[in-house]
């Protein structure tokens, strides 16, 4: 009995050690001990643990080597809710967001229902100021006092760490926000997250995964021997590792993190009132946090800070150094990718007062450092055919790395935006790539032409198909400045094109519509090629034997796609609606279809059968009844449920078992002031999304449409304002702004 209790005591302070070294090591960047000593000390831990089972623990440091191999990652769901930030790109845009945060905390702060007390009222402003008079003078005075926290933005993989009782018992992706995957065993490989916290608390702690830039260049070096493709930057490597199977592997991939947010936490004797308050804890408990972030008393320490960084990232590539916060920082030293900084709200008071919006914090917004713009040679120009038949130009360039991703391809837009700028297959030219945005042709240099440039003319019939080819004006893609001159674009004349039916298939299965997992793009265009899909109804009759032969399909990926179409028989309307892809029928126009189904028809509409014998009835004027649904909307909406193949195809699909599911209203929640009302909104909106408000009014039972006449209550105003605008003040229409809104519904 002395032996063992001699061996587990021998494991306790081997595991302590360690564990000590770990920290020093990932997480202070300041090791103490040489690394052979390090890895001696862990073979004598492992070897004692796998003859002294017993004796085991799930937060030694020997499971960071890696363990069981898994057949999948299982979906976990989130206790809290995982947002992200706004962007914004400049200085005009900051500005922009600290006004809309100083007016939001003027009203919920200054301008409070007066039925609060004003000793209350006083104790809350004074999260605001430490000045007593500030509190009691202007709103201006008092909220000029905020307190901002720069943070670097990693450019990484956000993780939700849970601990219960100090130990690390789930480790999640964010998933879509809601539902992530249990990475658990991935994350215990990182030795900067620590298995055990310093304090026995329980905490949900969020942060970044990232991989350094050094050992991105050990791994793709690697790879190249094995013949493996390389990743094109440390975020793909961070998130490619992060989902291996292999924990193992994820061991070897030196993966590292920041942790800088505290989402909940439990059995701590004193609240952390601020975030810098939280960075400093989550260090304490003995995580990684980033020790560049700044405490700013305005926007243009803020801007500064930004700004310093901006030019590091510039010195960097020259392997220069820069002064930072009074510090001179080596660019070896920042081993990782940095896209912009994140700025917080330090009072977490103010930032639990001003909550979210349906998508991100209000309280805080990522300043995105500029859009990374380089040159390459535009080596071909070619058309791409979308769902509606509209030929889309696509340059084809000399592959070149433009904000850490790999681009050969840059939209062009419309043959009207190629002549403006003079774009010829052979140029050099400019390309731009902001975070997800599409990389885009801005500019051509045109000096470094030798000749040889050939212009680019559209086709006169489709390349696909033959048919014929038409030019159309179409309305500007940016919906935001109504005052922007109609552009054409040209649109492929046979309705049977195979690219068209491609894309309406892809249009058909994504998530806004059936959702069908497994039918990608590729695995579209090659059951078309195949001849097993002809239409969308074709879909629900797929078989087994269809597809088992064929290349790309192992039979559980068989039996993954024939699960998803099974269950993807059973929709919503509005999703329904959407994955018809009616022409001017979009998502919103759906939702109105959906929310006032029964009012198109005497008769309640339950079934799929029941919209087959219905809308083809519905006549123009019936249609136009719906506030919202606009000219071009209806007249197509009238043409296509008046189109015998199309009904032919529903019948189908119907036959074959797909059901929708319409959406039961409860009246519950009207407001007679609001009945029988029509909104229609313009201008950009500052305390809430257009969705938010749109909700609001029909929970209140209003009606909202997307055209001015003379049939509209209300016009909702924003800021930059536009034709809506005009059109409401020469009719008439009476126009309020946000606050006149909810004074309004009564909230």
């Amino acid at each position: 009995m002395k032996n063992k209790i001699e061996i587990k005591n021998r494991i306790e302070k081997l595991r302590k050690e360690i564990d000590k070294h770990r920290y020093a090591y990932h997480v202070l960047d300041n090791p103490e001990i040489p690394d052979e000593v390090y890895d001696s000390l862990m073979e004598e831990l492992i070897k004692l643990e796998n003859k002294y089972s017993q004796f085991k623990s799930s937060t030694s440091p020997s499971k960071r080597i890696g363990g069981e191999v898994l057949d999948k990652f299982k979906k976990v769901k989130h206790q809290i809710k995982q947002w992200s930030f706004d962007d914004i790109f400049n200085f005009e845009e900051l500005k922009k967001w600290e006004e809309k945060i100083l007016r939001m905390v003027n009203k919920l702060y200054i301008t409070k229902d007066t039925t609060v007390n004003t000793k209350q009222k006083e104790d809350e402003l004074k999260i605001l100021s430490s000045n007593q008079q500030a509190v009691t003078s202007s709103s201006q005075s008092i909220i000029s006092n905020l307190e901002y926290v720069c943070e670097l933005k990693i450019d990484g993989l956000k993780i939700i760490l849970t601990y219960k009782k100090g130990k690390l018992v789930q480790a999640a992706t964010r998933g879509d926000g809601a539902v992530g995957e249990d990475v658990t065993n991935n994350i215990k490989t990182i030795r900067s997250i620590p298995l055990e916290l310093t304090l026995p608390i329980d905490l949900i702690a969020v942060g970044e995964i990232w991989l350094g830039k050094n050992e991105l260049q050990r791994i793709n070096q690697e790879r190249k021997k094995r013949g493996e493709a390389e990743f094109a930057n440390t975020r793909n490597a961070a998130a490619g590792s992060i989902r291996q199977l292999d924990s193992k592997v994820v061991a070897s991939r030196k993966l590292n993190s920041f942790i800088y947010s505290i989402d909940k936490i439990s059995n701590l004797k004193q609240e952390t009132k601020t975030q810098i308050e939280d960075l400093e804890l989550l260090k304490k408990l003995g995580f990684k946090i980033n020790s560049h972030y700044k405490v700013c008393k305005n926007i243009d320490e803020i801007e500064a800070y930004y700004k310093r960084w901006a030019k590091f990232l510039r010195k960097e590539k020259e392997n220069k150094n820069i002064k930072i916060s009074d510090t001179e920082i080596s660019a070896s030293k920042i081993d990782y990718e940095i896209d912009g900084v994140v700025i917080k709200i330090n009072s977490k008071k103010i930032q639990d007062t001003l909550g979210y919006t349906g998508k991100s914090p209000r309280w805080g917004i990522a300043y995105k450092f500029p859009a990374e713009k380089v040159t390459t040679i535009v080596e071909d120009i070619v058309v791409q055919i979308g769902r509606t038949g509209a030929l889309t130009p696509v340059a084809h360039l000399k592959p070149v790395r433009v904000a850490g991703s790999v681009v050969s391809r840059a939209t062009l837009h419309n043959e009207d935006e190629i002549k403006k700028m003079d774009v010829r297959v052979g140029d050099t030219v400019v390309i731009q790539k902001a975070g997800d945005v599409i990389p885009e042709v801005v500019d051509v240099i045109k000096n470094l032409r030798s000749g040889k440039e050939r212009k680019w003319r559209i086709p006169k019939e489709c390349p696909i198909c033959g048919g014929k080819v038409s030019r159309k004006k179409i309305s500007s893609n940016n919906k935001n400045n109504e005052n922007e001159k109609l552009s054409a674009a040209h649109y492929c004349l046979n309705p049977n094109c195979f690219a068209i039916e491609i894309q309406r298939i892809i249009h058909f299965v994504s998530k806004k519509g059936f959702n069908i997992e497994g039918l990608g793009n590729k695995i579209v265009e090659q059951l078309v090629q195949e001849g097993i899909i002809r239409d969308v109804a074709d879909i629900f009759e797929i078989k087994k034997g269809d597809l088992i032969l064929l290349e790309r399909f192992a039979e559980k990926s068989v039996d993954n796609l024939l699960s998803s179409i099974e269950k993807s028989k059973k929709i919503p309307l509005t999703n329904f609606l959407f994955a018809l892809g009616i022409r001017y029928v979009g998502e919103e126009t759906a939702v109105l279809i959906s929310n006032n189904l029964q009012n198109l028809s005497k008769r309640k509409i339950k079934t799929l059968a029941g919209i087959i014998r219905v809308f083809p009835k519905i006549r123009l004027e019936d249609w136009e009844k719906i506030n919202g649904i606009g000219e071009k909307a209806t007249m197509s909406l009238n043409k296509w449920f008046n189109n015998e193949k199309n009904i032919k195809m529903l019948n189908r699909m119907e036959q074959l078992g797909v059901k929708i599911i319409v959406p039961v209203f409860e009246k519950k929640n009207l407001n007679h002031r609001m009945q029988g009302r029509s909104f229609v909104l313009t201008g950009k909106l500052l305390n809430f999304t257009r969705d938010e408000i749109k909700d609001m009014i029909r929970e209140a039972g209003g009606k909202i449409s997307s055209t001015v006449s003379s049939k509209t209550d209300f016009l909702i105003a924003g800021e930059s304002v536009g034709s809506k605008y005009t059109k409401a003040k020469k009719t008439g229409v009476k126009i309020i702004g946000e606050k006149d809104f909810l004074k309004f519904i009564g909230k």
